[in-house]
């Protein structure tokens, strides 16, 4: 599994198309998985699970951030609705 995302990390960055990738290299469905991570992820979300001295690195990364997705931008803004 680790390996698996690590190749997709290294294919298309640290995106949404990784995380699909990490389920298939088909984009229509690894598009239907990444937009089920990122609705866990806003229902869930993932802050409790980070350690306190990665939480500032965090705010930094996620501070730009917005609801409208890559995904939305692309689909019409209906990917992960």
């Amino acid at each position: 599994g680790a390996w698996i995302l690590a190749q997709c990390i290294q294919d298309y960055g640290n995106t949404w198309r990784a995380v699909g990738c990490y389920n298939s290299r088909t984009p229509s469905k690894g598009d239907k998985y990444a937009a089920k991570v990122f609705r866990v992820i806003q229902q869930h979300g993932v802050r409790e699970h980070i350690p306190p001295k990665r939480e500032e690195q965090f705010a930094h990364n996620i501070s730009g951030i917005t609801a409208v997705t890559p995904w939305d931008e692309v689909f019409g803004g209906t990917a992960f609705r």
